[in-house]
């Protein structure tokens, strides 16, 4: 019987010179047995082979790595593929870095899980350049950085932009590879860095400056997606 593993092992190959992909392969441990150089790049390793055996929590740290085990955890055990989830990394040298992550379980011919495969696009290096749609996707980002401390509906950018929620759907993705509520959020959470880098500003000030109600809402959202409280990634970047 041949390993269904292998045609995903191949794939690490096949993505090795992508820059804006990071790809790995897990088996039903939880433990790496193939990824792109991107992949070693972004967990500080100069050579895929570093990474091959090892879990979440040698590479990263305890926070995200407790988070990606929770991931795998649900589908190895259940099956159920994680879909278009936001991330913010970041990198070596202290830049952050919104990815888009989708994870999905690999069966062996009688239908058991034997496996998980991941693929995350940095959003940055992939965002679109020259599209059709750049003055009206210019009204909606401007409206979103200039409503930031409140919730701006869908249908607010859909009527500033002079589309459909639908149209904006597609063409938000077309342009930057996000749904209009995926980048509100990205919007929120980008002034939210900015603040925790640049000034002395309080937690609950930037939690409700940036939208949130209150600083434990902000608090929870952004350790969902950086990995890290935003009292840590502060004291980081410093």
């Amino acid at each position: 019987m041949s390993d269904p593993l292998e045609p995903y092992v191949r794939m690490a190959e096949l993505l090795d010179s992508a820059v804006n992909i990071v790809y790995c392969v897990k088996d039903s441990d939880s433990r790496y047995v193939a990824v792109n150089h991107a992949f070693a790049e972004r967990v500080g390793r100069t050579n895929r082979r570093e990474v091959i055996g090892k879990k979440a929590s040698d590479l990263f740290p305890s926070e995200r790595a407790s988070r990606y085990d929770d991931q795998d955890f649900s589908v190895l055990r259940t099956g159920w593929a994680y879909r278009d989830e936001m991330e913010l990394i970041t990198d070596r040298a202290g830049r952050a870095g919104w990815f888009i992550t989708n994870k999905q379980p690999i069966r062996d011919e009688a239908g058991a899980i034997v496996g998980l495969v991941a693929l995350s696009v940095d959003l940055h290096r992939g965002e679109a350049e020259g599209s059709d749609d750049v003055e009206a996707m210019a009204l909606v980002a401007e409206l979103a950085r200039d409503h930031l401390a409140r919730t701006v509906e869908v249908n607010e950018l859909a009527a500033i932009a002079g589309m459909s929620v639908s149209q904006l759907e597609r063409r938000m993705r077309r342009t930057f590879g996000l749904s209009p509520g995926q980048y509100l959020l990205r919007i929120r959470v980008d002034e939210a860095t900015r603040r925790l880098t640049e000034t002395d500003e309080a937690l609950p000030s930037i939690a409700v400056n940036c939208g949130w109600y209150d600083q434990s809402a902000f608090t929870r959202q952004f350790t969902r997606l950086a990995g890290c409280t935003p009292g840590e990634f502060r004291a980081r970047r410093r």
